[in-house]
């Protein structure tokens, strides 16, 4: 990733930061619309959206640091856009917790001499796999920069190493620990950020579901079909309106920022599914209050109109 001939690291730096949170909101999106995709049995699609998300973020990234660098990106694209891109497809593939672990080890190759991820789980961290390092199990007690790392989900320097919290769906899900001379911190923290965004969500509860063993084989298929749609259009809005979705979470107006897009979903949730149906929860509420709202209905605003009924 880091060349001898790479912009001054606080530009790239910088660059990174900003483009950070843009890449994890619309790698999440786009996994999301692949799974949408599986259980309609369309099982092409989301490669094209991972690739279009790279090449535009590889391309913005480009084009802010062409005037000053412009022989050194030229380089990046000949000698380490592949690379990455390979790397991305692994992680977006992998299949297990395992497979993610060694994919993203094998992106810190060149980030720092040694390396390793540790899942986080029931107060524990667990080794998933090392790069120079013998594999070990800690108690999360017993590491307070580990602690640190996850209590603050930033970056930390801890006895001779530094750690960097992967965040998945809300919560720390891992740790890139590094070590060595040199650690390339900035390209280990994108590296980390972007690992979040790849790895695969655990299952997850839904809210207000109906009582399926009550509901005929007509009904069953109809809230099957209402919870992908909601599902899809919330990933879409992730995805095809990312930096609307970045600006309105912390402005704590996402409805106003996305307006046009969740009037256009409702209204179609209402007629497809809602009037088929009284009993029909409002799926695309609860989709748009977990997803987008991080399960916080103030993100949404005071404009937002609620569920529907």
């Amino acid at each position: 990733m880091a060349s001898p001939s790479a912009p001054e690291p606080s530009r790239v730096a910088s660059t990174l930061s900003e483009q950070r949170e843009a890449v994890r909101e619309q790698l999440a999106a786009a996994w999301q619309l692949h799974v949408s995709r599986i259980e309609e049995q369309l099982n092409s699609g989301w490669r094209e959206h991972i690739e279009r998300v790279f090449e535009e973020r590889f391309a913005d990234l480009a084009a802010r640091l062409e005037l000053d660098v412009a022989a050194a990106v030229e380089r990046a694209r000949r000698g380490a856009a592949e690379e990455f891109h390979l790397a991305v497809r692994r992680l977006v593939g992998a299949e297990t917790e395992e497979e993610w672990a060694a994919a993203l080890l094998d992106f810190t190759s060149r980030l720092a001499d040694r390396a390793a991820v540790f899942a986080v789980a029931g107060g524990n961290l667990k080794a998933l796999c090392g790069r120079g390092i013998a594999a070990m199990e800690l108690e999360l007690p017993a590491g307070p920069a580990f602690a640190n790392a996850i209590a603050t989900r930033e970056p930390v320097a801890g006895d001779g190493c530094r750690l960097f919290p992967i965040v998945a769906e809300g919560r720390v899900a891992a740790i890139l620990y590094a070590e060595g001379e040199p650690v390339d911190a900035n390209g280990l923290e994108a590296v980390a950020a972007l690992a979040g965004a790849c790895r695969r969500p655990a299952p997850k509860e839904r809210k207000a579901a109906p009582d399926w063993s009550q509901l005929s084989r007509a009904d069953h298929d109809l809230h099957l079909r209402a919870q992908r749609f909601a599902r899809v259009r919330v990933a879409e809005m992730r995805l095809y309106k990312s930096q609307a979705v970045l600006s309105g979470r912390p402005q704590r107006n996402l409805y106003a920022a996305l307006k046009e897009d969740i009037d256009s979903a409702r209204e179609a949730f209402r007629r497809d599914f809602m009037s088929a149906s009284p009993a029909m929860p409002d799926y695309l509420h609860l989709e748009l209050l977990r997803t987008l709202a991080n399960d916080d209905a103030g993100v949404l605003g005071e404009d937002y109109p609620g569920p529907l009924f």
